[in-house]
């Protein structure tokens, strides 16, 4: 859910630059994308929860770690974000902000592909840190290029669309 979520946002960037502004169209189409992988993915999770046999096992312990990991996780994650914003609107690099930050969403995946014990998570932090990497370079329009976004996006909601086809299969 927090990657249709997460991965709508990315992708009404992308709208909204590839169009340079509002298209009501193509936002409504990434609106509504988002909507139905979300609400997807809610009815998963709904169905994992009635059916507890086929959620993964985890002590209190290692539940309750994973949940402290995830929560620093993500707090560096977003405290990094802020830093970067900080530092390159300073230094007067602020075109490297949006490559900056996909690259730092990236990373966070690495050790939460440890905690949730999910290669998915590992493939979805690389992808993203290569889209970091590459878009950049990609055309003459650098890190103003709206591939930035279509590509953050594209990624979370791919992620997001393998792990409800998964939940489908199991």
């Amino acid at each position: 859910m927090f990657f249709a979520g997460f991965g709508a946002l990315w992708m009404a960037g992308w709208s909204m630059q590839w169009r340079q502004g509002i298209d009501p169209i193509v936002l409504t189409a990434v609106i509504l994308c988002g909507v139905l992988i979300y609400l997807d993915g809610f009815a998963q999770y709904r169905r994992v929860l009635a059916a507890p046999a086929e959620a993964p096992t985890w002590s209190a312990t290692e539940a309750d770690a994973a949940r402290q990991t995830f929560r620093r996780v993500n707090l560096v994650q977003w405290v990094g974000a802020v830093v970067l914003i900080v530092v390159l609107n300073f230094a007067g690099y602020a075109q490297w902000i949006e490559p900056g930050i996909i690259l730092i969403v990236g990373a966070h995946f690495i050790p939460l592909a440890r905690v949730f014990r999910s290669r998915r998570h590992l493939y979805t932090g690389a992808a993203l840190i290569a889209v970091a990497v590459i878009y950049p370079f990609a055309t003459a329009q650098g890190t103003t290029s709206p591939l930035g976004c279509l590509g953050a996006g594209l990624v979370l909601w791919i992620s997001a669309l393998f792990a409800l086809a998964r939940l489908r299969v199991h």
